[in-house]
């Protein structure tokens, strides 16, 4: 099921989300890109954060490093002390180990115009992966390889929040994931869209 919400101020969305879980140990996954520049909320520098856990939607696979949502989630994450783990190949049975056997509190992602997530693109082969972290060497979007998480890590999620914040001003037309990778989400989803 799809929750709506309508939100001028996304930054907050976000803290009063992060907020609940201050002083407590926490597995969440964040997607690089505008997200994170809704994650730089200097709100949080005064929450209790040693206990949470950063893990990655996805990871570009490029020379240039400042591309990479690692590198980028430096905005994030010097407001908080939390513990992050890179999405790289070496870190793969880290995040299979973390989908496996241990809870995932939360995701914070967005939803690009054609609908993907993370880097899980419409009808790609990639949507019916069995891993929880696969492999994209074509992806309709620079640069084509990368690391994702898939849609059985997802569906592992316990709270799933998806934000669409308006880009220099323009409200964008997508209003939810694209139908070939929501018909494979099992669980309740939150969408924050921006108010018109």
């Amino acid at each position: 099921m799809i929750h709506t919400r309508h939100t001028s101020n996304f930054a907050d969305a976000v803290y009063q989300i992060l907020r609940k879980y201050d002083g407590k140990t926490v597995n969440m996954v964040v997607a690089g890109g505008s997200l994170l520049k809704l994650l730089d909320n200097a709100d949080l520098a005064g929450m209790s954060t040693a206990a949470w856990h950063v893990y990655y939607a996805d990871e570009r696979i490029c020379d240039n490093v400042n591309d990479h949502n690692h590198y980028q989630s430096r905005v994030f994450l010097r407001h908080v002390e939390a513990e992050e783990t890179p999405l790289t190949e070496r870190n793969i049975r880290v995040y299979e180990g973390l989908f496996g056997e241990q809870t995932v509190d939360l995701a914070l992602l967005g939803i690009g115009e054609d609908g993907h997530i993370a880097s899980l693109f419409p009808n790609h082969k990639s949507l019916d992966s069995q891993d929880y972290v696969c492999y994209v060497g074509d992806s309709p979007k620079p640069p084509p390889c990368r690391l994702t998480l898939t849609i059985k890590a997802l569906n592992k999620i316990q709270n799933l929040y998806f934000f669409v914040p308006s880009k220099d001003g323009v409200i964008k037309d997508v209003t939810r994931p694209h139908e070939s990778i929501l018909s494979r989400m099992t669980g309740d989803i939150t969408v924050f869209l921006a108010k018109h």
